[in-house]
């Protein structure tokens, strides 16, 4: 018997349950079913039963009187009595064992820790990145619980977490993840499918090896840029990748040069120099930066040689030098991270006619050039940035940074500091002093940074976690590794930040010029006042010194608009005594937002501390 009528009566016996019993009589859907009952009713009595039932629903002249609710219940009694005869309850196929996956994970952690984690990835809105990567780092993801939300984590709206799930919480789980995602992998599909076929590539290459081959001829168009990448490096698809840098699409032809770039082979470099020196110059360019091929990059070079040979050439033309700009630009990209004697010759005889590429505008090769020089030790090169700095002083950072690799220190002092000389004509005194402010930035720059670091914030109610900036300095240890001249050399010259890092016990001048510098600089919005105090310490100026002094400070008019203390500046208030109670107290309202919390709870701890 054919259940479809009798399962599209139930759905209406289903729908006056819900809706009630009174809306049953004169109901058109009901009376649509009634006629071919009625004609089904000549042959099978069942069916006869049914349509009187309907007919004494819709109709309630013609049944026994009965409340619509009773006839309701009646034929729905009656019509699941007969769908539960006609019904079947036997599963399809052949019995046999249940197919099951090994996943080795426990269910170690309580609920309420993998909540919160179960909630980020369900939902959308800030400060989920960091729950997720906190909870890979504390091992969350290994509990079974939270394998599916590792999963689902693929396709996060938010791209940082779903990048953070394809190179490390999925890759965690290992081979058995590869299971998984085989299963549900759409070759059709996009970015998701893209990242799960790099994360089968990371943990299972055999069995994602013939999905990821046939996603990179058949797949999407995203998904195969991402196939064909992942082909790199297996020379029995080299053929295919050589056949697929001459397709007419450009993203599939720059991600084939990726692939060919990683592979390395003599087949891949000749291919690579021949559209290097064609229309895709640029794409394979971007390839080849930071890849290693045999002789490739030294036939570059060479083409990069010949270019320079004839940049003379282009005269005061500048669309022309637009147009060597960008193809030296291509030259460039594609021997980054590249060490090699052919290219630092290239680079050498480039600083060596520095002035006629000034005069052609090429400006930034130079740069370049003085870019890949700083990192060699060689005298020889030293020398070479040295003349070039001399020049103009805009290189001085460089060759300071290979100075200070090969001189001694005493060397290096007498080389820079030694050597500049405000004498002769105005012109000399002038780039004297230029070369001066140059060298004392360049400085700063090496024993002077600001940091990030995530800090939590005790003096407020919540104790949340605040990424703060904040300033550090070389160690002392590493200042005592300069030429102790410096420092003279720094307080001569008024540089209040150098002389903070420097600053030494035996040198007392270096202790007052600090504190006069802190009268000067009270205001703790900017570092001067916080790199003061710093220096006070370093040169182990008496703690009850360094204690006014920043009461000092902090008592000066000019300390406005200080919305936060530095960590250190922070840390010293925290170490006051408790006799400057009432000078903080009095000075408090002139803090407002997170410094004002900071000096509250500063008073608070000086509270606790009871000392007299």
């Amino acid at each position: 018997m054919s259940t479809a009528l009798l399962q599209e009566l139930h759905q209406e016996v289903r729908r006056l349950y819900i809706a009630g019993s009174d809306l049953a009589p004169g109901d058109f859907r009901l009376k649509r079913l009634l006629p071919q009952f009625q004609q089904l009713g000549e042959r099978a009595a069942v069916f006869k039963r049914l349509g009187e039932g309907i007919s004494a629903l819709v109709e309630p002249g013609s049944g026994q009187g009965d409340s619509p609710a009773v006839q309701l219940q009646e034929l729905a009694t009656l019509l699941s009595s007969v769908l539960y005869t006609q019904g079947s309850t036997d599963a399809d196929g052949e019995p046999g064992a249940l197919k099951t996956e090994a996943v080795r994970l426990s269910t170690t952690y309580t609920y309420r820790k993998l909540a919160e984690v179960q909630t980020a990835l369900s939902t959308t809105g800030s400060g989920r990145y960091e729950i997720v990567t906190d909870a890979y780092k504390a091992g969350l993801f290994q509990d079974l619980r939270l394998f599916p939300y590792a999963l689902k984590a693929l396709s996060d709206p938010y791209v940082e977490i779903a990048d953070y799930a394809t190179e490390h919480i999925l890759p965690a789980y290992g081979a058995p993840v590869a299971v998984q995602l085989i299963k549900s992998f759409n070759p059709a599909g996009g970015k998701t499918e893209s990242r799960k076929l790099r994360v089968m590539a990371a943990v299972h290459p055999e069995a994602g090896g013939s999905i990821i081959l046939d996603a990179a001829q058949n797949g999407s168009d995203e998904v195969r840029v991402t196939a064909i990448e992942l082909l790199s490096g297996y020379e029995e698809h080299e053929d295919l990748l050589l056949d697929l840098s001459k397709d007419k699409r450009k993203t599939i032809r720059e991600a084939a040069y990726k692939a060919l770039a990683n592979g390395g082979s003599a087949q891949a470099a000749e291919r690579l120099y021949e559209a290097f020196e064609g229309k895709d110059r640029e794409i394979v360019a971007y390839a080849l930066s930071g890849a290693s091929i045999t002789g490739l990059h030294e036939r570059i070079i060479e083409r990069f040689a010949l270019e320079l040979v004839h940049a003379a050439e282009i005269g005061s033309d500048k669309a022309k030098k637009e147009e060597l700009m960008a193809r030296l630009n291509h030259y460039r990209t594609a021997l980054y991270g590249i060490s090699s004697e052919a290219l630092t010759a290239l680079y050498t005889d480039v600083i060596a006619k520095y002035g006629l590429y000034l005069s052609l505008g090429l400006v930034d090769l130079v740069n370049w050039a003085v870019s890949y020089m700083k990192h060699s030790d060689s005298p020889e090169v030293l020398a070479l940035l040295q003349a070039l700095e001399k020049r103009h002083n805009r290189y001085l950072p460089e060759a300071f940074e290979v100075a200070g690799r090969i001189l001694s220190p005493s060397e290096l002092f007498d080389q820079y500091a030694g050597s500049i000389i405000k004498s002769g004509s105005q012109q000399d005194i002038k780039e004297a002093r230029l070369r001066e402010q140059k060298l004392l930035q360049t400085i700063g720059g090496k024993v002077i940074s600001r940091t990030y670091t995530n800090y939590e914030k005790v003096w407020s109610p919540g104790h949340y976690q605040y990424t703060y900036s904040h300033i550090e300095m070389i160690s002392p240890e590493e200042a005592a590794k300069w030429d102790s001249r410096w420092l003279n050399w720094f307080l001569d010259r008024g540089d209040l930040e150098l002389v903070s890092v420097f600053a030494r016990p035996d040198e007392p001048a270096a202790k007052q010029f600090l504190l006069d510098k802190l009268q000067d600089n009270p205001e703790f919005r900017n570092k001067f006042a916080t790199l003061l105090l710093m220096g006070l310490e370093r040169a182990e100026a008496a703690p009850e010194v360094r204690h006014e002094a920043l009461m000092t400070a902090l008592e000066d008019k000019r300390n406005t608009r200080c919305y936060n203390f530095d960590l250190y500046v922070f840390e010293q208030l925290c170490k006051l005594p408790s006799y400057y109670k009432e000078r903080l107290e009095a000075v408090r309202s002139f803090y407002n937002h997170d410094a004002g919390e900071q000096l509250d709870y500063v008073l608070k701890m000086i509270s606790q501390r009871g000392e007299i």
